[in-house]
């Protein structure tokens, strides 16, 4: 019996969710028959590192409800070997080929933005997936700061866009960003603080909205590179 597992999922977006899943019974299925195998590899840093020693578990869940996941079932669990490759075999049973979904979920360990990786892991018996590698970067932090808060009226805003190619096996660009408003509109001038991944460049956009109306030509770029867990302050102008 395992009581009360949180699980944080972020997005590389703004947005995030939380997962909370009250006591749960956990049944391991030790795979002899009709498994199925998923292997892959994940690694961290600039994309290029292997990332050793990472615990997985491959859980079943019936479904969501008002407090997360329902009935959830650990099926198979891992742990990267030193080219940080992993195996998990598992088998379903009728119920669980037939209804309910796969996580596999990350235990303890601090990456940037994944509590819960999502690899693709069918719903099948007899099969073998080779999924795409997975890169989980170190995090890193920003700090954002406005030098010229006075030049700031009534609807006036900035907005702070950074993007960075998601890593390894995925396609197009992940990204966060921040900003700042008039109080009158937002939550002010105070300094804010966006975790990014580190070792990886990240790509800046800064956007400037007088009383909510794009300003023409306005923008502008920057590129940054942050080190395993900095702290970097980064100054705005309106």
């Amino acid at each position: 019996m395992k009581c009360l597992r949180i699980a944080i999922i972020f997005s590389v977006g703004i947005a995030g969710s939380v997962t909370l899943s009250s006591c749960q019974k956990e049944e391991l299925n030790r795979c002899r028959a009709g498994c199925t195998t998923v292997q892959g590899r994940f690694l961290t840093g600039n994309g290029q590192e292997p990332l050793q020693g990472l615990p997985l578990k491959l859980v079943w869940f019936k479904g969501y409800g008002f407090f997360g996941r329902m009935d959830v079932r650990a099926k198979a669990s891992a742990t990267t070997d030193a080219n940080g490759n992993y195996v998990l075999r598992y088998n379903l049973s009728d119920e669980e080929l037939q209804t309910g979904y796969l996580d596999v979920d990350i235990h303890n360990q601090y990456y940037y933005g994944v509590g819960v990786a999502h690899i693709n892991a069918p719903q099948q018996r007899d099969t073998t997936v080779t999924a795409p590698t997975y890169w989980l970067p170190r995090p890193a932090t920003l700090t954002c700061t406005l030098t010229n808060p006075a030049a700031m009226q009534g609807n006036d805003r900035l907005d702070i866009d950074i993007t960075f190619k998601p890593g390894p096996g995925r396609n197009g660009y992940g990204g966060t960003g921040s900003g700042f408003a008039s109080p009158a509109v937002g939550s002010g001038y105070s300094p804010k603080t966006v975790e990014v991944p580190a070792e990886q460049l990240l790509r800046i956009k800064v956007r400037r909205f007088r009383n909510s109306s794009y300003v023409p030509f306005s923008v502008s770029t920057d590129s940054l590179l942050l080190s395993r867990g900095e702290v970097r302050s980064y100054s705005v102008s309106f």
